[in-house]
């Protein structure tokens, strides 16, 4: 285990310890909101995208893997929502999750990286390992056609 917190002692230190303001911080910073109606995240009642999806955020830092743990443990006295706003808003399969997940890989790049400089020793990685599983009642899992595979086996016949 690593022994080494300064950042993580500066950041708690800067802030006050309180996880609250650090989250806030981090969502203002990444202009949370307006990223998540960029990409199109809308709902018509209750409450709104942007607290769901914090609060589903916040979820690894309370050592909690489920919304289920969460509704199970003291910490739901932390918001007023039921559970049902959760696993709507995380089951939708109208919400553009990945167009999320790319406009704040974008907006880390940015932050990060402001004058868009690339190290000599900088590298892009495509990782095309085909993970080879089928099913019918298993959400995203599909047949993949790996012609790396279906080559291989052709030559050893040969």
């Amino acid at each position: 285990m690593q022994t080494n917190l300064n950042e993580i002692q500066k950041v708690l230190k800067t802030h006050g310890y309180s996880i609250n303001s650090i989250i806030s911080d981090v969502m203002r910073t990444f202009k949370f909101r307006s990223l998540c109606h960029k990409v199109g995240f809308k709902k018509q009642e209750g409450y709104s995208v942007t607290d769901i999806i914090t609060l589903l955020l916040v979820f690894p830092l309370m050592l909690l893997n489920s919304v289920n743990a969460f509704f199970k443990s003291d910490y739901q006295k932390v918001t007023e929502m039921n559970k049902d706003a959760l696993y709507r808003l995380k089951n939708n399969e109208q919400m553009p999750w990945r167009s999320l997940l790319l406009n704040i890989s974008k907006q880390f790049q940015r932050l990060v990286n402001p004058e868009q400089k690339v190290a000599d020793n900088a590298a892009f990685i495509l990782d095309d390992t085909v993970d080879s599983r089928v099913g019918r009642k298993l959400e995203n899992i599909t047949y993949i056609h790996d012609q790396c595979s279906w080559t291989c086996q052709k030559d050893l016949r040969i």
